[in-house]
């Protein structure tokens, strides 16, 4: 923790020197109710900060500042600030994320089956944790929008509580219920965004290499490499944006169970738990349509817009991601505009459910997005034809598919709990060990664009 006190005092000292600097700032403060499939229901407070990076130049990026507390349904408290510092005419970027949570959580193991197959409860996959990440950048222009500079990452996860279930797995017992991560390494961008932190035309194509050594203060050692594409083109109008990302991250070495690649993040296909897939190869493609409504900038309605995505995710022991086995996502979603080009975000995304039922979607040749392999074997040898069958057990209410592709059988299931369909929010505000819930609900008071 001392490691976050020196984080955020650097960063506020930086803040607080450039924005006296520099001109033009504004000050926004923000209370808002969020929710995530992690958090619960989650009531955030904090605000946003922009100013001009050089007051000569107005149309240089503008630098921004977001800081959030907040506490949550679940018992969770959170403190997270970014910040976006554009000077020097733009030929000096620094970017910094802290992040702190002390919350419940829940860890399913490494492996996309485990994070289907294993069942979400306090005996099989609960613990309480506290963890942390301090991740600056600095970055230089080289040549026109291609910039090189310096990363580093400071991280941590204590846990204070574990169910048997996650104490008996493997991975978590290698490195245990301490980890501590210091790693350095250099970063390369080619950046062609109109806005940086909300982009409606541009490129940006970049590389990070990261390394991380007990030497540094770490209690592991391993690497971690990210490679990042977005694009994003103007379509009939000015901020209506088709956006597409493609971001893979691989972790080489002795990589603990809490740094680990991740899919369906927040920050990704937006429609899973934070946390539910890891492994030490991870990839995301993601193509995404918002639009803001088209009204006279005076008009309220014109700091309204709306969102549409589609994406898949893939996770891998190896280098190369196993990209016959997918997570599908997609989603909808809200967007105001605080201050200019700084939104907060409401999304709703459908994934597949949780734990060992899940629906798995198929194309037209007979291959899925995401399925459970049964094989040939025992009653399935025999099974010769589609069928559908209804079974009411303990409340809730099951649809089983079995479809024939051209490698074999595949079970796709559904569950629902009716014993609770009269209520709006059954769905939403028990994950249940069944997880029958397929759809994540988000909101976030960052304006990190999405994808």
């Amino acid at each position: 923790m001392a490691r976050v006190r020196r984080g955020l005092g650097v960063a506020l000292l930086l803040v607080s020197t450039v924005a006296a600097a520099q001109a033009d700032v504004k000050v926004l403060p923000v209370v808002a109710p969020a929710y995530t499939p992690e958090l619960g229901f989650l009531v955030a407070a904090g605000g946003v900060m922009t100013w001009n990076g050089d007051r000569r130049h107005a149309e240089l990026p503008r630098s921004s500042l977001t800081v959030t507390a907040g506490a949550s349904t679940v018992g969770a408290f959170l403190l997270q600030s970014r910040l976006n510092a554009f000077v020097l005419e733009d030929s000096v970027r620094f970017n910094a994320l802290i992040d702190v949570r002390d919350q419940p959580d829940h860890y399913f193991g490494v492996g996309l089956q485990n994070g289907l197959r294993r069942a979400l409860g306090p005996e099989t996959t609960a613990l309480e944790r506290t963890w942390w990440t301090v991740e600056p950048t600095l970055l230089r222009r080289v040549r026109g929008p291609l910039y090189v500079g310096a990363a580093m990452q400071s991280s941590g996860t204590l846990v204070r509580d574990a169910s048997d279930g996650v104490r008996s797995d493997a991975d978590f017992h290698r490195h245990g219920d301490r980890v501590v991560n210091t790693g350095v390494g250099l970063t390369l961008q080619l950046d062609t965004r109109d806005v940086p932190i909300n982009a409606w035309s541009g490129m940006l194509l970049s590389a990070t290499f990261l390394g991380f050594g007990r030497a540094l203060g770490g209690n592991s050692a391993w690497y971690a490499l990210t490679l990042d594409y977005r694009q994003y083109v103007q379509l009939f109008r000015r901020g209506s944006t088709l956006a597409w990302q493609v971001k893979y991250r691989a972790a080489l070495g002795d990589v603990p169970w809490s740094e680990l690649s991740q899919v369906g993040t927040p920050f990704d296909l937006r429609a899973y738990r934070w946390g539910q897939y890891r492994d030490k190869t991870g990839l995301t493609a993601l193509v995404e349509y918002r639009f803001m409504l088209p009204f006279p900038e005076e008009s309220l309605w014109s700091h309204l817009g709306a969102a549409a995505w589609g994406g898949v995710g893939a996770l891998s022991s190896s280098m190369v991601p196993d990209v016959r086995e997918l997570l599908p996502s997609v989603g909808v979603g809200l967007r105001v505009e605080l201050l200019k080009r700084v939104t907060v975000r409401l999304d709703v995304g459908f994934g597949l459910p949780l734990a060992r039922h899940y629906l798995g979607l198929v194309d037209g040749c007979g291959r899925t997005f995401a399925h459970q392999r049964l094989g040939r074997q025992g009653a399935v040898r025999n099974e010769r034809r589609f069928w559908l069958k209804r079974l009411v057990d303990g409340g809730h209410s099951v649809r089983r598919w079995r479809l024939r592709g051209r490698r074999g059988w595949w079970r796709l299931d559904r569950r629902r709990d009716v014993r609770d369909a009269a209520s709006p929010l059954a769905h939403d505000a028990d994950d249940g060990h069944h997880g029958r819930r397929t759809s994540r609900r988000r909101a976030s008071v960052h304006g990190v664009p999405q994808p």
